[in-house]
């Protein structure tokens, strides 16, 4: 091996070294990050059982169900010392809302678009009808002119 060689290998291992070293950090943030959204995707399925439960047995109304849900999480992540920032209030509010989602029937799942849809159509309908009724005095106006 020649000087230039031993040069150049030096320089790999060290930039190697350097890259590794700056990895493990990353690397811990990263794994921190996925574990504490799979904490919150279990909380979360329990959570979200456990306050349709109550609901069912009549210790909790229909409409408190998502903050019980809530709650419960929020609990759970302090129990493991997590700040809840409002980024991570976000993930829970999402993660309730597909545990609510996937807890449903086919059935409900079709109703509950079907509604949704009902709804958009609704609102476009009556936006419609404004913009036809705008459009009738502009072209009033219009004439006039």
């Amino acid at each position: 091996m020649n000087i230039y060689q031993i040069i150049i290998t030096i320089v790999v291992i060290i930039g190697v070294c350097g890259s590794v070293g700056f990895l493990f950090p990353l690397s811990n943030k990263v794994s921190r990050a996925t574990g504490i959204l799979d904490l919150i995707d279990k909380l979360g399925i329990k959570s979200t059982k456990a306050a349709q439960q109550l609901a069912i047995s009549s210790q909790l109304p229909l409409e408190q169900r998502k903050e019980k849900a809530k709650e419960s999480i929020k609990e759970g992540l302090a129990a493991f010392k997590i700040t809840i920032t409002p980024k991570l209030e976000k993930v829970i509010d999402d993660t309730i809302q597909e545990m609510v989602f996937d807890s449903k029937a086919p059935e409900e799942q079709r109703n509950q678009c079907q509604k949704a849809l009902l709804e958009q159509i609704s609102q476009l309908q009556v936006q419609i009808s404004q913009l036809a009724t705008e459009k009738s005095q502009l072209e009033a106006q219009n004439a006039q002119l």
